[in-house]
């Protein structure tokens, strides 16, 4: 059934009916120009980042260590079902020094996996960035030492700055 530009009619008529296609003056029925294409487009984009997505997805196991959004590395202990959300959750251990989660890999009472209390952390795939190279950990990990030590050493100087405020006042 194509409809460009045309537009099928039964006519009824006493002594045959037939069918009859008509040009319609000034009215189009087909998609603006290019339209369809763009939706073409679209369609294969959304594929391949599918397509992407899903291999990537499957490349996330446990004993990876993983970029998370904000610029948080971490290492993949856990990755299943939970009884606290649906679909694929991966459970984390950060290796940020200034990050503070919830918990230690256990939620509600079950334990999912073992690590240091306030690192923990339970993600979905959204999350996760990217995979870090097992060659490239220890460069990604003293680049994130030395970011957490900048931003230490910023926060104090604010509180310092924050004190001196107080005392000026009083």
């Amino acid at each position: 059934k194509n409809f460009k530009n045309t537009l099928r009619l039964k006519v009824h008529h006493p002594t045959m009916a037939t069918t009859s296609t008509r040009q319609l003056p000034g009215i189009s029925l087909s998609p603006k120009n290019g339209s369809s294409n763009k939706r073409k487009k679209m369609k294969k984009k959304r594929r391949q980042r599918k397509a992407q997505t899903n291999k990537f997805m499957t490349a996330v196991n446990v004993g990876q260590t993983v970029r998370l959004t904000k610029q948080r590395i971490a290492f993949v202990k856990y990755k299943g079902k939970v009884k606290f959300g649906i679909g694929t959750w991966y459970g984390l251990e950060l290796y940020d020094s200034i990050t503070k989660t919830r918990h230690n890999g256990t939620v509600f009472g079950k334990r999912y996996f073992n690590c240091p209390r306030n690192k923990g952390l339970f993600v979905q795939r959204q999350q996760i960035m990217e995979i870090i190279p097992a060659q490239n950990i220890k460069k990604v990990l003293k680049e994130l030492e030395k970011k957490q030590i900048k931003q230490k050493k910023e926060e104090s100087k604010r509180k310092k700055a924050a004190i001196a405020a107080r005392n000026k006042q009083a």
